[in-house]
């Protein structure tokens, strides 16, 4: 492949009947924001179309560019290409493939313009020309970071609203027969993102849906939606060509980052030619709610498992790697000394319900095994924070028991609560302790780690748990297949069953345990990484734990002879919990349908 050159800005535009090279030459370029640097160049010779370019390339020696014809007869071919300053200035050199620059960085002031004038030069282009040129300057996103995005994303946007193209505004009206309307668009990540809305088109097939972001950057959705009956829609309008399923969800990704939460436009095409465009109301982005959204609309898709795998699981997986990512400790606070070399830990994470921990007090007041022990309250709605300060200084007062607080900056969930615990535990067994659960009678704990100590092989212990009126809510768990949705579920040895009944008074290896009160060894719990963080709000999160426990060899027991009472509280709406249930369940059973089915059923289950 020949090479066209152009070297230095103050040579021009230059031809070599010597050497053979082409003419070619720099236009002229744009310091869009802080580090990039936009250069746009022409040639009369017949340059390879670059199609693409590298998103991720940063490099100055490998660069992002396009090449497109130049308006006008004759005018031979344009290139435009994205490049650090930075790099430049130290290098002096770029490589756009079939064009090689050789600049001098002290002259390319001569040719500089400002961002207005670049997006006016660009207009002259072809449609087509102006839409990838477009995509192109998205990249400069990838070229900086934090709050240097922020400029450069504005910049990106007021370009995107000279060079891209516009269709007409659709209305929510009877009288028009085509309309698009966004109901929610919510950020995953600045690079994922998931759309909820509806559009109906009587006059012919919608064919695409096109989302472009506000710096610029197009991404099409035909095809990877998620479509639903939207009853209200069609009271509106009547059905539209037979087809009612007008709503739509769906997950999608970007290649660069989106920064700015407005101006996201949704353009839809029909096979006739006709188009409309609708604005994204703002973006929505914070974590919890994005997630409840998530769950949410899994209630549009009940029949199959599209929804589930090709939209939630993505998004969900972002959303709760944010959650993580975001989760620190902001306070620690101990009243009274710690105990020094404490056999156990117990973590209690604390949501909403704080006033648990004086229940706890007051049974524990009496059980000398607690005078030995590590006692950490974690803290998961720290808007509360003050609050448990008073409540701790008065607890300390009244029955002097130590124990520590741990106050996390922002909610983060049953597994996310526990590991910070875990991370400031000193105790060599770990009790993961529910704030609902109450010990029967003194001595529970001392005799669940006697057992742990003497029992090889262990992996997560786990007692006899009741209900308030006596009945059995948990004798170790064991895996069942719903012959509704196919998952595996978690199930419970005699569940309802009375607490005297005689199987469950007897010790035995189970299959799983119950995070609602789940002793293990400290380093043994570090060592696997803890609860993981994969599950939405609780549910598998133990027997997630308990299967990878069992993949190392380890055993899980049942001791009958600890009883404590779990008053299993519910602390969001049912609707909700069925559609996150439903999720978890899902996600479990995909990550452990195999080892399951090789465990088999206990025949005690069957009682």
């Amino acid at each position: 492949m020949s090479v066209v050159e152009l070297a230095g800005v103050s040579a021009g535009r230059r031809a070599s009947s010597a050497t053979g090279r082409a003419a070619a030459g720099l236009d002229y370029a744009c310091r869009l924001s802080g580090d990039v640097l936009v250069l746009k160049g022409s040639t009369r010779a017949a340059l390879p179309r670059i199609p693409g370019y590298r998103e991720s390339t940063i490099g100055i020696t490998s660069t992002p560019a396009i090449t497109f014809p130049q308006p006008g007869s004759g005018r031979g071919t344009g290139f435009l290409s994205l490049v650090s300053a930075r790099e430049l200035g130290r290098r002096r050199r770029l490589d756009l493939g079939p064009v090689r620059l050789t600049l001098d960085p002290a002259m390319l002031e001569d040719k500089l313009v400002d961002p207005a004038e670049l997006a006016m030069r660009l207009s002259g282009l072809d449609a087509t020309s102006r839409h990838r040129c477009l995509d192109l300057l998205t990249c400069g996103l990838c070229m900086c970071e934090g709050a240097a995005r922020v400029p450069l994303a504005k910049a990106l946007f007021d370009l995107r609203e000279t060079l891209r193209e516009r269709l007409d505004t659709s209305h929510v009206d009877q009288r028009t027969p085509k309309a698009l309307h966004l109901d929610a668009l919510f950020s995953v990540d600045n690079r994922s993102f998931y759309v909820r809305g509806w559009m109906r088109d009587a006059e012919a097939e919608i064919s695409s849906l096109v989302a472009v972001s506000p710096e610029g950057r197009t991404v099409d959705l035909t095809g990877r939606l998620v479509r639903y009956a939207r009853p209200d829609v069609t009271a509106l309008y009547g059905p539209s060509h037979g087809h009612n399923r007008l709503g739509f969800v769906g997950y999608f990704e970007l290649p660069v980052p989106s920064i700015l939460c407005e101006g996201w436009v949704f353009m839809m095409f029909d096979g006739a030619g006709g188009s409309v465009e609708a604005p994204a109301p703002p973006v929505a982005d914070e974590p919890h709610h994005v997630r409840t959204a998530l769950m949410a609309d899994l209630i549009h898709d009940r029949s199959s498992e599209r929804l589930l795998w090709q939209h939630t699981f993505p998004a969900v997986s972002r959303v709760q790697e944010r959650l993580a990512a975001g989760v620190e400790i902001a306070e620690v606070c101990d009243y009274g000394a710690p105990p020094v070399n404490p056999e156990v830990s117990v973590i209690v994470p604390l949501y909403k319900r704080i006033d648990f921990c004086e229940y706890h007090m007051a049974q524990f007041l009496h059980d000398p095994d607690l005078a030995s022990t590590e006692l950490i309250y974690v803290l998961d709605s720290p808007e509360m924070a003050a609050e448990l300060t008073a409540l701790a200084r008065q607890l300390w007062a009244l029955y002097g028991i130590a124990f520590r607080t741990v106050v996390l900056n922002r909610n983060s969930g049953f597994s996310a609560a526990n590991n910070m615990g875990a991370s400031v535990a000193t105790g060599r067994r770990l009790l993961l302790m529910n704030s609902d659960v109450m010990p029967k009678r003194p001595g529970w704990l001392g005799e669940m780690a006697r057992f742990y100590a003497r029992t090889k092989g262990i992996g997560a212990l786990g007692p006899k748990l009741l209900y308030a009126e006596g009945s059995i809510q948990h004798a170790g768990m064991y895996f069942r297949r719903s012959e509704e949705a196919g998952t595996w579920l978690n199930a419970h040895h005699y569940q309802g069953l009375s607490g005297s009944f005689p199987p469950a008074n007897v010790r035995r290896p189970v299959h799983g345990v119950t995070g609602a009160c789940l002793m293990i060894d400290r380093k043994l719990y570090s060592s696997i990484g803890g609860l993981r963080g994969v599950y939405v709000q609780g549910d598998f999160e133990d027997s997630d734990l308990c299967l990878r426990l069992t993949e190392m060899g380890r055993t899980h027991w049942y001791l009958p002879e600890v009883e404590l009472y779990h008053l299993e509280g519910q602390s969001y709406s049912t609707d909700l919990r069925r559609m996150t249930f439903r999720y978890n369940s899902w996600l479990h059973t995909l990550l452990w349908d195999a080892r399951i089915q090789k465990l088999g059923n206990p025949k005690e289950a069957q009682v």
